[in-house]
């Protein structure tokens, strides 16, 4: 079924409305810069590694999240296929639940809670899956949504060149 495009959509550019992140209720949850698009672009490209830092709650609550490298790719698929082979007749919503906590694993340095922050390993990638099962879902849940946020603004700045240059 096709969804109704709002008033807003129709009036905005394709440059403005590529800009923006939408959640599944397609309410606009971060709007970027073209700037901000291509520091990630050149902060890969030129480094490998590109983080950003979410603030909410007027900075009570923060989360820090790098881009991967192809290696810490792999090792993230790896671990999900091992876990989809040993758990062949786990819930779709164990198996999203489990992809969610490897993919915030590998992404997520750092969170920050009233000024202090909570460790998190920089040890092997299964270990830091381990620490982070040990937090509260509400925070898993967080962190999770600026995980999709930081996710998005990568795979636009990958593919922003077409559509920012006019």
């Amino acid at each position: 079924m096709p969804v109704e495009e709002t008033q807003e959509q129709t009036e905005s550019n394709p440059k403005e409305e590529f800009l923006k992140i939408r959640n599944f209720d397609n309410e606009v949850v971060y709007s970027a810069t073209e700037e901000e698009l291509e520091t990630i672009l050149v902060s890969i490209l030129m480094t490998g590694v590109y983080t950003k830092t979410f603030s909410i709650f007027g900075g009570k609550l923060e989360f820090t999240f790098k881009s991967i490298t192809d290696d810490e790719r792999n090792k993230t698929f790896d671990l999900m296929r091992t876990f989809g082979k040993a758990n062949e007749d786990a819930s779709q919503l164990t198996i999203s639940s489990y992809t969610t906590k490897v993919n915030l694993a590998s992404q997520l340095t750092r969170i920050t809670v009233n000024g202090q922050v909570i460790p998190i390993s920089q040890a092997a990638l299964d270990e830091r899956l381990e620490a982070l099962s040990e937090q509260p879902e509400e925070l898993i849940r967080s962190a999770a949504k600026y995980l999709l946020i930081f996710q998005n603004l990568t795979n636009k700045a990958f593919t922003s060149e077409d559509i920012l240059k006019n």
